[in-house]
């Protein structure tokens, strides 16, 4: 195994503007950066000599990376009309196109939010032990665990709360964190974590020990530039959503490069900004686009299949989506971030449902980011503006 160990610090953060004009989104192309890699042959060899330099952002905020062509959010929230019933998997792959006029309803009522304990975070005083949750991943019994980005840090917490261990801190050394943005397991069972302001991703486990990282910000196919969205095959691949590559890059559980899935372009099966990835249980790989507001399928080899969503606040549309997970039956959920609401698509990829409307209070959101099926069969979801996790749960 080897891993790149080598710690950079970004100079400025490419970023942008979400400006659009009658000919479309306007977009700021990302600054050209070239930094060094050292590749070294020891498995998971801590660098000593990683630079203590750290960006000027501060705990309060964390670096934007809103893509161009979101709803302004000085504007008042749209009104949302929510259909009623999320089709069952015995009902078959009836295509719903988003609006209006092609909502599924019958008389069952919609799905609705479970009682205030499946909130984790506030405490009774009100203050939560989350600044920003961004990336949520199930450890079984009972157990979760969450990438908070201001915070940054990863929390073990229990499914009622209780914060169990909280691992690492902010800076760009071994085990450190800036403004991680999500994770997964591996098949040994390690957590995946993506390092977005480090440009690398890091390993752990469960113990708690760093084992190491891999990534450098740069261009080439073994580096990164704000890496997001993470997931693990059964073989321990790692992919990831290489946000402003406008790509997502597969590498072995060593951190060695294999390929790229798509590259920067309006086509089918190029990106702009992915965010959101997950494995389907039949070996698909659906990726959240945040630039074009939409999902993308991909065969596990990297062939595109298909994709669903469009910009907009109607039902069915995406305004930068985030997270994604697919639960046991196929059903698939996007945190609809611009939108601040959860979107459901059946597995064929048609519109079935939402959850949610902008707000504060039980049931409502502010940017809804990373997702989770849990055991149960609930939804946990990093409600990251409002420093909390909501558990939803169909009835």
């Amino acid at each position: 195994m080897s891993l790149d160990m080598a710690s950079q610090s970004p100079r400025s953060m490419p970023g942008f503007s979400p400006t659009t004009s009658a000919s479309g989104p306007q977009r700021r192309r990302p600054m050209s950066m070239s930094f060094s890699s050292n590749v070294l042959s020891t498995p998971f060899q801590e660098n000593q000599n990683s630079e203590t330099s750290s960006p000027s952002s501060t705990r309060s905020s964390s670096p934007s990376m809103t893509p161009p062509g979101s709803i302004n959010r000085s504007q008042s929230n749209p009104t949302l009309v929510q259909p009623n019933h999320m089709l069952s998997p015995s009902s078959g792959h009836i295509p719903v196109r988003s609006g209006n006029s092609n909502h599924v309803h019958n008389n069952k009522s919609p799905a609705s939010f479970a009682s205030p304990m499946d909130i984790l975070g506030p405490d009774v005083t009100g203050r939560s032990i989350f600044e920003k949750p961004s990336g949520i991943v199930p450890l079984g019994g009972g157990m979760l665990a969450i990438v908070d980005e201001i915070k940054h840090c990863l929390m073990i917490v229990t499914n009622r709360g209780q914060m169990v261990q909280v691992l690492g801190s902010q800076g760009n050394g071994v085990g450190e964190f800036q403004f991680p943005k999500a994770i997964c397991t591996s098949p040994n069972d390690h957590y995946v974590i993506s390092d977005w302001w480090n440009h690398r991703i890091q390993i752990w486990d469960r113990q708690g020990r760093s084992l190491g990282h891999f990534g450098t910000r740069g261009s080439e196919p073994n580096q990164l530039n704000g890496p997001v969205g993470i997931a693990c095959d059964s073989k321990g691949n790692i992919f990831v959503c290489d946000f402003n590559n406008h790509c997502v890059k597969v590498f072995t559980a060593e951190g060695q490069f294999v390929r790229q899935i798509g590259k920067e372009g309006s086509r089918d099966g190029h990106f702009l900004n992915p965010t959101g990835i997950v494995l389907s249980a039949a070996g698909e790989i659906l990726v959240t686009d945040s630039g074009k507001h939409c999902v993308q399928v991909f065969t596990q080899g990297g062939t595109y299949l298909y994709r669903f969503g469009e910009w907009g606040a109607e039902p069915g549309q995406l305004n930068c989506p985030s997270g994604i997970a697919v639960d046991s039956h196929g059903y698939i959920y996007v945190s609809n971030r611009g939108n601040h609401r959860i979107e459901v698509f059946n597995p064929s990829g048609s519109y079935a449902r939402l959850y949610g409307t902008h707000g504060a209070d039980i049931g409502q959101f502010d940017e809804p980011m990373g997702l989770a099926v849990l055991e149960d069969g609930r939804l946990a979801v990093c409600d990251s503006g409002n420093k909390r996790i909501q558990m939803v749960r169909a009835s």
